[in-house]
């Protein structure tokens, strides 16, 4: 089930650009804030395949914690938008920390 049929989701890390994964992650933090429409139950569905593949694509070692208990903490009084480029920034430094591709050119 996809809510946004403009956010296609896909295979690799990589296959993403970064303007491409933001929307990503808006519409992640959409669905985490109710902002997506449909039944409790079919919101939570949607979230936890946005969830499921946030972990699959990132192959980041702590998974949906770098979204829920992001390291470094997020500052206080963060905003969404902020939230997001924190969780990016600590993606990017961690898949280069590890020698994995980062995101397609723009």
């Amino acid at each position: 089930m996809n809510k946004n049929p403009n956010l296609p989701l896909k295979f690799n890390f990589e296959d993403y650009t970064e303007a491409e994964f933001r929307v990503f992650m808006q519409e992640m933090f959409d669905a985490i804030t109710g902002k997506v429409g449909g039944t409790e139950d079919e919101q939570e569905r949607y979230l936890d395949k946005l969830i499921d593949h946030f972990s699959l694509v990132t192959e980041h070692e702590r998974g949906m914690d770098v979204i829920f208990y992001p390291e470094p903490p997020i500052p206080e009084g963060a905003d969404i938008s902020q939230m997001i480029e924190h969780i990016i920034e600590e993606v990017k430094r961690w898949r280069a920390e590890k020698g994995l591709p980062g995101f397609k050119a723009e």
